[in-house]
């Protein structure tokens, strides 16, 4: 069975990771001690390793022989504060570098880490739209400092656009339509032509799959849904199906589109599709 290192478990693609591979994988979660409501405890194969502060983690993992390291830890925010800049820069770089640096090399086959389609602004090969994009590209050049150094290290970033899940309580726009609808509130939603390329969790949880197990050439992947989908066009077609109607208010804000493109992780194809998902999920019959 092989051996994964997981950070970023308890977020939200890190909890679907663990609950749908957990029983193929043995998999080690890297675990700030101040977290709490940890989901997989006392399961099979599920190991928390437990840190108060990064300078430990270099004695937790190197007696571990971890073969897969699966970096989801992130820290999101288009806020560029003083206060998020160090979040953004301990979660996104410093926590996987030192993670990176701590693993036994002779073990270690591939990391997988994800970046963000906020690299590409006005459909550029590269302009950060946010000091959080910046981030991302800064801690992929990082990484190539031990591509260099253990040449037979694989390295995979992969990138994809906006995520849902039929269980989704995150502050994103699918779950809080869903909230607002349940409670009779408006939905404000910036604009009608507001359109964004939607994929299922399970399909990003495929996606790394396929990179654990098949044989890929590393390097930069992106996973897209088939089309963008315009948030106006979903909820109309709602109301035209269903009785009680989503009640939402939508702006005028000028938009931008990242459309760009990158090359395809082969073997993936997406699989669940938003316009078939949305009424169930926002009638909660997921």
């Amino acid at each position: 069975m092989k051996n994964i290192l997981l950070t970023g478990g308890t977020g939200f693609i890190g909890k679907n990771f663990t609950n749908i591979l957990k029983n193929k994988y043995k998999i080690f979660l890297l675990v700030n001690k101040t977290k709490k409501n940890l989901s997989f405890k006392n399961e099979k194969n599920i190991n928390y390793l437990f840190f108060n502060d990064v300078n430990e983690i270099k004695n937790i993992l190197k007696k571990k022989r971890i073969t897969y390291f699966v970096n989801l830890a992130t820290h999101y925010t288009l806020e560029d504060k003083d206060k998020d800049i160090i979040k953004i820069i301990n979660a996104n770089i410093l926590l996987p570098s030192i993670v990176i640096s701590s693993l036994n090399k002779k073990y270690l086959k591939k990391i997988i880490t994800i970046g963000t389609m906020m690299e590409h602004y006005n459909n550029s090969k590269y302009y950060p739209s946010s000091f959080y994009a910046a981030s991302k590209r800064s801690f992929e050049a990082l990484i190539k400092y031990y591509k260099l150094k253990h040449p037979l290290l694989k390295v995979f970033n992969l990138k994809f656009y906006e995520t849902f899940s039929d269980k989704d309580e995150r502050n994103k726009i699918i779950p809080t339509i869903k909230k607002n609808y349940t409670n009779n509130k408006i939905t404000k939603i910036s604009s009608t032509k507001l359109s964004l390329n939607f994929l299922h969790v399970e399909d990003i949880i495929n996606a790394i799959e396929i990179i654990l197990t098949k044989k890929i050439i590393p390097g930069n992947y992106q996973i897209k849904a088939k089309k963008f989908t315009k948030i106006k066009d979903l909820i109309e077609k709602f109301n035209k199906k269903n009785f009680k109607k989503i009640n939402c208010k939508f702006g005028n804000e000028k938009l931008f589109q990242i459309n760009y493109n990158l090359k395809k992780l082969p073997y993936w194809r997406q699989k669940t599709l938003i316009e078939i998902k949305f009424d169930s999920i926002i009638n909660g019959k997921n």
